[in-house]
């Protein structure tokens, strides 16, 4: 699962229908409306709803150790490369891990990465250093990015 932060996205549009979010530092297509999610967390320090896409999309207000308020969206999918190593700390998600995402185009910080620490991957992921996978062989480098369709057991 993909978190998206509001601030770093925009959406690109074709005739008055928009299509999806790009980085605003460079214009890289991060995320299609079509991967788009309301995953609530327990976390989240209020939520609300937004139209973002075309669709009714869950917004939810995150608070980090820093301390920084964030809002965000999540998507099953995402166009964003694993930045550093994964961490269980100050999870906005219990259970699961995260890792910094940025942007393959130019590594602007866009997100974060949730994947649970009990199962390994329940992931879809980024273009450029992303790697379209169909679930057929297991992922040997998960900092690629890749689509993940089933959940995998840890080695």
């Amino acid at each position: 699962m993909y978190l998206l932060w509001l601030m770093w996205c925009f959406m690109l549009t074709a005739p008055a229908v928009p299509v999806a979010l790009l980085c605003r530092n460079c214009g890289h297509e991060i995320v299609e409306g079509s991967t788009l999610t309301n995953e609530k967390s327990v976390k989240a320090l209020r939520s609300y709803n937004m139209t973002i896409l075309g669709r009714n999309q869950l917004v939810q207000v995150f608070e980090n150790a820093v301390p920084e308020k964030f809002d965000v969206i999540t998507a099953s999918a995402a166009e964003l490369k694993l930045a550093g190593k994964s961490y269980r700390a100050d999870t906005w998600w219990p259970n699961y891990e995260w890792t910094v995402c940025v942007c393959p185009s130019c590594g602007f910080h866009l997100g974060w990465y949730f994947q649970s620490d009990v199962d390994m991957l329940t992931w879809v992921p980024t273009q450029e250093h992303f790697l379209k996978y169909d679930g057929k062989i297991p992922l040997t480098n998960p900092t690629e990015c890749g689509t993940l369709i089933e959940t995998l057991p840890r080695d």
